[in-house]
C-alpha cells in the first residue's frame, strides 16, 4: 500500500512559463528515454505541482511503474509491478 502525505504541492508556474517548459522539452535532444522520462515528470511536478509524477506501462495484465520523481510524494519504485485488478 502506498501512503499519501498530508500536504500538497502547489503549482510554481504561470501559463508563459509552462509554455517555455514544454518548448524546451520539444525542442531538446535526449541521449535515452530515460533522460527524457526525467526530464519530462520534472516538468510535469514543476508545472502541475506534483510530487510524485510516473509513468506506468499496463501489459499482460500487469501495471508497471516504468519511472517515477518522488519529490517527497508516494513511496512509488520504479520497476514495481501489481496485478492489474489491485492498481486501480
Amino acid at each position: 500500500m502506498y501512503t499519501v502525505p498530508e500536504t500538497s504541492a502547489a503549482p510554481t508556474s504561470s501559463p508563459a512559463r509552462l509554455l517555455e517548459s514544454l518548448s524546451s522539452l520539444a525542442t531538446r535532444l535526449f541521449e535515452s528515454e530515460q533522460e527524457f522520462s526525467r526530464a519530462a515528470l520534472d516538468a510535469i511536478a514543476d508545472q502541475v505541482g506534483v510530487r510524485t509524477p510516473f509513468l506506468s506501462s499496463t501489459q499482460a495484465g500487469l501495471f508497471e511503474i516504468v519511472d517515477v520523481v518522488n519529490r517527497q510524494g508516494c513511496n512509488l519504485q520504479s520497476g514495481a509491478t501489481l496485478p492489474l485488478p489491485d492498481s486501480y
